[in-house]
């Protein structure tokens, strides 16, 4: 068994701290402590039991009005997801909230959009604070959203996509944040067979085996390939337009597929239903 990952400024004291959200990405000479790009994280200490999974859907579950953040090197990210619980340095839970699997959705232009967290659509909010505080310091990031039909949106926070798809491993999502995307840096010598559709890779130097898939996945698809480009992209064209990098792409495919997610079902306003689900991908 792995050890438990340790990250010991995610806690800044002894209580449980949950991962809230992600935040703006800072390069090599505005954060001084990391030489990598990093990732501000926002995070709160709770108010409830670790293992009381309704209670922490609650905005009271947190005391988010004392919400702190922290930055992260990038090559962190595979260790952190937005929901879990970290006491001591180290993740002791990853509650499963509400846990919901859409199937058949389409994964198509006409479905899919970049918004951001603290967009209103019709005077409505798609995050209201009054049931989800915890991306107030942050309602600039993105998200995707996917329509559900009948109403129903699908946002996942586009740090979450980038952690699902390209989190196979820290080395190769510190190159994605780090420099635009180039072969060389992925990958030695690439050869398809199209009888079999088998490709055969040999990995640039320090791209872990982990990653071999989600090279694959690059090397083979145009989809896949202009979704890991965005990366390093949507940070630099921010950075060099003065404004704060909120890094986002979308899915690397197109097309119909099954979506399994953990989240929460929000409100649009404090007397609606529940049109929006929001939460990560798993």
């Amino acid at each position: 068994m792995s050890p438990l990952p340790n990250f010991p400024s995610l806690t800044p004291d002894e209580r449980v701290w949950r991962l809230d959200w992600f935040g703006e990405c800072a390069y090599p000479g505005s954060v001084r402590r990391y030489a990598q790009p990093s990732i501000k994280v926002a995070i709160s200490p709770l108010r409830c039991e670790p293992n009381d999974a309704e209670a922490l859907l609650q905005p009271g579950g947190t005391d988010h009005m004392h919400q702190r953040e922290v930055w992260a090197p990038v090559a962190v990210l595979p260790l952190l997801a937005i929901g879990d619980l970290w006491q001591g340095g180290r993740l002791i839970a990853s509650p499963i909230y509400h846990a919901e699997t859409f199937r058949s959705v389409q994964i198509v232009p006409g479905t899919t959009s970049f918004v951001k967290a603290g967009l209103a659509v019709d005077e409505r909010f798609l995050i209201p604070l009054h049931a989800h505080p915890w991306h107030r310091l942050h309602t600039q990031a993105y998200c995707v959203a996917v329509s559900l039909g009948g109403g129903r949106r699908l946002l996942i926070p586009c740090v979450e996509i980038i952690r699902f798809y390209f989190g196979s491993s820290s080395n190769l999502l510190q190159r994605l944040f780090s420099m635009p995307l180039n072969a060389e840096a992925l990958w030695s010598s690439k050869s398809f067979d199209p009888g079999s559709r088998h490709m055969h890779l040999v990995l640039a130097p320090g791209i872990s085996g982990a990653s071999a898939s989600d090279v694959g996945r690059m090397a083979g698809d145009r989809l896949a390939w202009r979704s890991a480009a965005g990366i390093h992209i949507s940070c630099q064209k921010a950075v060099a337009s003065g404004q704060v990098a909120y890094p986002y792409t979308g899915f690397p495919f197109e097309g119909e597929t099954n979506l399994a997610v953990t989240g929460v079902w929000l409100l649009l306003t404090r007397t609606e239903n529940y049109p929006d689900f929001a939460g990560p991908a798993r």
